[in-house]
């Protein structure tokens, strides 16, 4: 089989899944199977998901499966959603932050 890159920069992507069947994380590969960085610096992503089964927190991660600080200077997005009627599910707020889950600034200035 031959495999190409992809316009996200790898060529495999790797996924393992919750009991739920949601992805939990993937990891991505170049054409010949080694551990390749994305677009943001990280060789992964894993997803934390809320009671209402939306992602609400990204992980980027290293070739190790680590928290990895970003290109755009942060290690993880979480989000929070609008309860209001009609704004259900949307999301309100994007929290950027570090490896250690302290809030940072992102690249763009916001919080």
């Amino acid at each position: 089989m031959v495999w190409s890159i992809n316009t996200s920069g790898y060529a495999i992507r790797i996924r393992a899944f919750d009991e739920e069947g949601r992805p939990e994380t993937e990891m991505y590969y170049d054409a010949a199977g080694v551990p390749i960085e994305t677009a943001y610096y990280a060789y992964g992503s894993r997803f934390t998901y809320d009671e209402e089964r939306r992602i609400y927190r990204i992980t980027y991660l290293d070739r190790d499966g680590n928290p990895v600080m970003t290109g755009q200077g942060f290690a993880s997005i979480e989000r929070s959603f609008f309860t209001e009627e009609g704004m259900t599910g949307l999301v309100e707020r994007d929290l950027f932050l570090d490896e250690n889950g302290a809030p940072v600034s992102s690249a763009n200035g916001t919080f």
